[in-house]
């Protein structure tokens, strides 16, 4: 098990072994069947005609199609969820003695670095998978393409008057992509969700380097902190505004956060890992 693959290999074998990921993946799947099952009832009985398409109908367009309980998971789900999956096995292997164990046949940096690498992939998972599943749900149910995006605002309210919402978009990042292919620029979102439960997931690693007071702590700082911006800040620079498709009308994204933002805080959680390394820090203590 000596060396960078033998370590790294060793971390993904026991992030897969684990419950924690199994958990985080099934209750990701259900709060994401909830709205599914909820949009099917609120158009039982409607003319096929009626039907938004697939694209449209998808969970995460929870402002369309009502499904609140993607807004919960993301806002207060997703990101323990996927941090739960692996962030803490660093604090773990301390508490446990395992560390002591593992650091000298592998090496201190990669040792982090291998648990760093497997916290961020098994968090991107664990909500990939489910967000896919979502929009594959929605082509068992409604068509994948429809002539008008129908229910748009209210259900009930037909979307045959385009001009009065279709230039709200104009000013969001792929906006193109949006009125042309609404599936590709759903999986897009998913992939930028993906990205942001990555990253946090990380920078709950990070936090293991620098405190053993408490497990909580370590998988819910972040989301604490995601919570205190989305409350405080402006819309505009506030993260849970990307997480989620926009809503008609009101649109208050940028391309440069929306590109900048990732980079950034993926950048400071690497800085906070790599900090402690470099000075000789025992992060083991």
């Amino acid at each position: 098990m000596r060396g960078r693959r033998g370590i790294l290999a060793l971390s993904f074998r026991r992030v897969w072994r684990t419950s924690a990921w199994r958990y985080a993946l099934v209750v990701s799947l259900v709060a994401m069947a909830i709205p599914f099952v909820r949009g099917c009832l609120n158009f039982w009985g409607h003319d096929v005609a009626e039907l938004p398409s697939a694209g449209v109908a998808w969970v995460g367009n929870y402002a369309t199609m009502r499904t609140t309980t993607f807004a919960v998971y993301i806002f207060f789900l997703m990101f323990p969820l996927s941090s739960a999956c692996y962030s803490d096995s660093l604090f773990n292997d301390v508490r446990s003695g395992r560390a002591a164990a593992l650091v000298p046949r592998s090496g201190l940096f990669s040792y982090v670095l291998s648990g760093a690498f497997v916290t961020f992939v098994s968090a991107f998972l664990v909500v990939l998978v489910p967000l896919l599943v979502s929009q594959l749900l929605s082509f068992a149910a409604f068509p994948a393409e429809a002539s008008e995006d129908a229910f748009l605002t209210f259900f009930n309210d037909s979307s045959s008057y385009p001009n009065l919402w279709g230039s709200s978009f104009d000013d969001i990042p792929f906006s193109g992509l949006y009125v042309s292919n609404r599936v590709l620029y759903n999986l897009l979102r998913i992939a930028y969700d993906a990205l942001w439960a990555g990253i946090l997931a990380l920078a709950s690693f990070a936090i293991s380097l620098y405190t053993r007071r408490s497990r909580f702590v370590i998988l819910c700082a972040p989301t604490f902190v995601f919570l205190a911006c989305s409350t405080f800040l402006p819309p505009a620079l506030r993260l849970s505004t990307y997480l989620m498709p926009p809503v008609p009308g009101v649109v208050m994204e940028t391309m440069a956060f929306l590109v900048l933002s990732p980079i950034v805080v993926l950048c400071a959680a690497c800085i906070a890992i790599a900090w402690p390394l470099l000075r000789g820090r025992d992060v083991l203590l």
